[in-house]
């Protein structure tokens, strides 16, 4: 299937795999470890995994970091007000 990688730059967050699990299940192939490892021998390069990890609206990740920076500036806000 993906013997001849194209892309090596295939990225993974520290916290893929652990916690979040979105890009596996995503993963038509099966290519992603329940510990968020990509299996390139198996990997088509269809990058559906990168635009979930680099989407600040899909990566779960960047969700709950987006919604966290949210609430912080709020709090500042409301302390300024």
């Amino acid at each position: 299937m993906g013997v001849f990688p194209i892309f090596n730059w295939l990225t993974r967050r520290a916290e893929c795999g652990t916690p979040c699990q979105k890009c596996r299940v995503k993963c038509e192939i099966d290519a992603i470890s329940k510990q968020g490892d990509i299996d390139m021998k198996e990997c088509v390069q269809c990058l559906e995994c990168i635009v979930i990890n680099s989407s600040p609206s899909l990566c779960a990740i960047e969700v709950v970091a987006t919604k966290k920076r949210q609430r912080k500036e709020r709090l500042i806000e409301i302390v300024y007000e």
